[in-house]
């Protein structure tokens, strides 16, 4: 059991995805790598190389820093899309989306 307030092992990341995220980075443009690290308030000074800025970012505490900051909407298109899995379209992703808005609905009016 750990204290309050202790700091939280670190768990890396599969090498995969590590590997897969890399090279993702590497063919960003420095624009588009200016505003990922804005936006996902990387600044850790010890980063290297795609490989640690991938590491920094699929790190247990990025992202749940990441998601905290998420509206409804797209927390429920990115659980959408992990249902789906391999299954993934554009179409089934859309399909699930208005379902889910329209239970939305429907549970609102019931409360009025």
């Amino acid at each position: 059991m750990g204290c309050v307030g202790a700091e939280r092992p670190r768990v890396p990341a599969s090498n995969t995805s590590t590997l897969s995220l890399a090279g993702r980075l590497r063919d960003l443009g420095d624009p588009e790598l200016t505003e990922l690290l804005s936006l996902r308030e990387v600044r850790d000074v010890r980063l290297r190389d795609f490989f640690d800025l991938a590491d920094a970012l699929l790190d247990p505490q990025s992202i749940e820093r990441a998601i905290t900051r998420l509206d409804r909407t797209t927390l429920a298109a990115i659980a959408t899309v992990g249902d789906l899995a391999t299954e993934a379209t554009t179409e089934t992703i859309g399909t699930r989306l208005a379902a889910l808005s329209s239970e939305k609905d429907v549970v609102l009016l019931s409360l009025e």
